[in-house]
C-alpha cells in the first residue's frame, strides 16, 4: 500500500488481489494540522468515486459523529441503512397481511419480515368475514417486534337493513291494498267551449 503512494489505479489492483469491489484509503498527515483523507475507490475501473480531506487542530482527536459524517460524504446512502424486523402470527390461516400500505402476503408467514429501521409501520391484517386486525408499531434499528394478532368473526347483524327492507314491504303492501280496494269515483267536469 505504501508503494502505492495513493495512487488509485496501484489501490485497486490490491482491491482485486484481496477480490474487493471497492476500497476505501484513509489517509492521515500532519503539517501543522492533522490532514485526515478518505477516498473511495473502485476496483474494476480503478478510478476514486468520492474523495474529502479535513483538517484538524494539532492534538484533536475526531469525535464518533464527525467520524460517521465523514463516511456518510463518502460511502453510498445504503451503506448506512439499517432494518429491523417484523414477525406476524394470526389466529386465521389466509389473512391479508398489509405493513404500511404495502401487501405482505397472506398469514401464516414463517420467515420476519425486513424492513427500514428505525420507522413506525401500520399493520393490518384482514380476512373477509372477520373483523381485521389493525396496529401502529415501532421497529427499532436491528430488533425484532412480535405481532400477535387475533382476528375474530363478524357477528353484527345490520338490523337496520332488515328493518328498512321490512318497512318498505309493508308501505307497498298498503299502498296496493289502498288502491285495489278503493271504489271508483268520477270527477264531474263542465264548462262550455269558445266559439271557433
Amino acid at each position: 500500500m505504501v508503494a502505492c503512494q495513493g495512487e488509485a489505479d496501484c489501490v485497486a489492483r490490491i482491491g482485486a488481489d484481496l477480490s474487493a469491489a471497492e476500497v476505501l484509503l484513509v489517509g492521515v498527515s500532519e503539517f501543522g494540522d492533522v490532514i485526515l483523507t478518505l477516498q473511495r475507490i473502485d476496483v474494476k475501473s480503478g478510478k476514486v468515486l468520492t474523495r474529502i480531506a479535513e483538517a484538524l487542530a494539532p492534538g484533536d482527536e475526531p469525535n464518533d459523529k464527525q467520524l460517521i459524517g465523514w463516511l456518510k460524504r463518502v460511502l453510498p446512502v445504503s451503506d448506512f441503512l439499517q432494518y429491523g424486523t417484523i414477525r406476524i402470527a394470526a389466529s386465521v390461516a389466509g389473512a391479508r397481511i398489509t405493513i404500511g400500505g404495502r401487501d405482505h402476503g397472506l398469514t401464516p408467514v414463517v420467515d420476519p419480515i425486513l424492513v427500514l429501521a428505525p420507522a413506525t409501520y401500520d399493520i393490518r391484517i384482514s380476512k373477509e368475514g372477520y373483523t381485521a386486525f389493525r396496529a401502529s408499531i415501532a421497529v427499532p434499528p436491528d430488533g425484532e417486534v412480535d405481532v400477535r394478532s387475533l382476528l375474530t368473526r363478524n357477528t353484527t347483524s345490520k338490523w337496520w337493513i332488515a328493518a328498512v327492507v321490512g318497512t318498505a314491504a309493508v308501505a307497498i303492501a298498503g299502498v296496493t291494498w289502498l288502491v285495489l280496494s278503493s271504489e271508483a269515483t268520477t270527477v264531474p267536469v263542465g264548462g262550455e267551449l269558445p266559439p271557433l
